[in-house]
């Protein structure tokens, strides 16, 4: 379910004319790998040699840096959701499965995912159903999730560790759900330290599912660089967890957490980098409008209203950011205890300027963001759908789209994101935004079309490798849907 966007546009205008000054290669690739919306490229080329930069450029590379985190923040987090919701699909097939092929890992794989969306009733369900002579790291990463269950999902990594009956992984769970309860940070990097747990150990010994705790870990310690480094060193696509059932059928297990972790430090090195741009001049002031927006993404209703309250309509922005900042600071005040209705909040922005097709994507986007019922606006939007040239309202189409997903109104999204959609590059992301076409996948997949899915997928992983997670699980539901003999494979 897609309610984001991303800001590439916005960025490559505002560096126009910059990028030369800088007098680097790595300006120049980094941002012509986000114009190509290859953000785990771009941040990787000029992370690797901010040093270099030039004085002058300084605050141009900071904002750049700063701008492609906040966007693959964003993809990272609906990349999860997409994960979620397949993953979900994909185990509760395997948990039906009662004869003797039935999957050993299954029941953990499920209590995980059901713990990660804060569902301890059905974690410990699923949890029951693991059969005997488990590994030891099986039943150590289990009593985890049974200990956090059942202990309001606080545990000391410190008794686990003292006990000597966690492994790696184990270790690293039980901290990562330990140091989300601030009194025991102390206990935690202390557990930390005693183990000697390091980058290099975790690469060597743990799996997916320690490497996703292990970045939280570091971006909550607040050791940005470091994690950055040690995710430049990680195989993306690795799966967690790798069976093969007695009739010889392969089943990997990925973590979404392994997506939700980087989406997570990606926001915190978007507010790492921001914070290093000088006071004053356009880049601040666009850094604080992003600032505000990410506010608005992580639920921050009244922080945002307080950022884009001291920058909109200031004369501080570019024309076309400040008018979706007055739809941000609108949508934002919605959410404060005075707030008000959204549909009639969204009717009362469209109403002033019903011809401009930009704004009317970005109320849609706000609707999605705060989750309001805007009938009356999608009804007033869809008005203008037929009259609008398919160049000028790809925003609206996909905006739209992703609303009426989000509304489970799958066969009039898919209609709308086709439509966005460029017909000849129809998967490529350098033609099309990556949150459209995985939105109109996630359409595609709930309407049981697998192989359109896959498809958009298949050109994604590309770039993306991590998205296998999402990829896998669709494949298993295919195979069993369609009824296929051994396993679906379409990249």
């Amino acid at each position: 379910m897609n309610k984001y966007r991303l800001l590439t546009a916005l960025v490559l205008t505002t560096l126009t004319g910059v990028v030369p000054a800088a007098g680097t290669d790595s300006m120049t690739k980094a941002t012509k790998s986000m114009e190509l919306r290859r953000y785990d490229e771009a941040w990787r080329e000029l992370y690797s040699n901010i040093g270099t930069i030039d004085a002058s450029a300084r605050d141009a590379a900071m904002f750049t840096l700063a701008s492609i985190f906040h966007n693959n923040a964003i993809l990272y987090k609906q990349f999860y959701l997409g994960a979620v919701e397949a993953q979900t699909d994909y185990l509760n097939l395997l948990l039906k499965d009662k004869s003797k092929n039935k999957s050993k890992y299954a029941p953990l794989a499920a209590a995980m995912l059901a713990y990660e969306k804060g569902d301890c009733k059905s974690a410990l369900a699923a949890l029951s159903k693991m059969g005997g002579n488990q590994e030891k790291s099986i039943t150590s990463l289990s009593g985890v999730i049974d200990t956090a269950c059942r202990s309001g999902r606080l545990i000391k990594a410190n008794d686990l560790f003292a006990k000597g009956t966690a492994t790696l992984d184990a270790t690293l769970a039980a901290a990562r759900i330990s140091y989300s309860n601030g009194r025991q940070k102390q206990v935690v990097d202390a557990t930390l330290n005693r183990a000697a747990i390091t980058p290099d150990k975790v690469l060597k010994d743990a799996s997916a599912s320690g490497v996703a705790d292990y970045i939280i870990l570091l971006a909550e310690q607040g050791k940005i660089e470091e994690a950055l480094k040690f995710v430049t060193r990680i195989d993306l696509s690795k799966p967690w967890l790798k069976e093969e059932s007695k009739d010889g059928r392969k089943i990997y297990f990925y973590t979404p957490a392994s997506l939700s972790s980087l989406s997570s430090l990606y926001s915190a090195a978007f507010k790492f980098y921001v914070a290093k741009l000088s006071g004053g001049g356009k880049y601040n002031a666009l850094g604080s409008y992003l600032s505000g927006e990410r506010s608005f993404l992580e639920g921050d209703y009244a922080g945002a209203a307080k950022i884009l309250d001291g920058i909109v309509g200031k004369g501080k922005l570019p024309p076309r950011v400040d008018e979706r900042g007055a739809v941000l600071l609108k949508f934002s005040r919605l959410k404060t205890p005075t707030g008000g209705d959204v549909d009639s909040a969204a009717i009362e922005l469209a109403s002033a300027s019903a011809d401009k097709l930009e704004l009317l994507s970005d109320i849609a986007w706000g609707c999605s963001i705060v989750g309001g019922k805007c009938e009356k606006f999608m009804q007033l939007a869809s008005s203008k759908v037929d009259v609008a040239d398919s160049k000028r309202g790809k925003a609206l189409f996909s905006e739209l789209g992703k609303l009426f997903e989000l509304t489970n109104k799958h066969g009039k999204a898919i209609a709308l994101l086709e439509m966005a959609r460029d017909k000849a590059n129809k998967n490529k992301i350098e033609y099309n935004d990556p949150l459209m076409l995985t939105s109109l996948a996630e359409a595609y997949r709930s309407t049981k079309s697998f192989s359109e899915h896959l498809e958009i997928y298949f050109e994604m992983s590309k770039y993306y490798p991590a998205v296998r997670i999402v990829q896998d699980a669709v494949q298993g539901i295919y195979s069993v849907e369609q009824k296929s003999a051994g396993d679906v494979k379409i990249f």
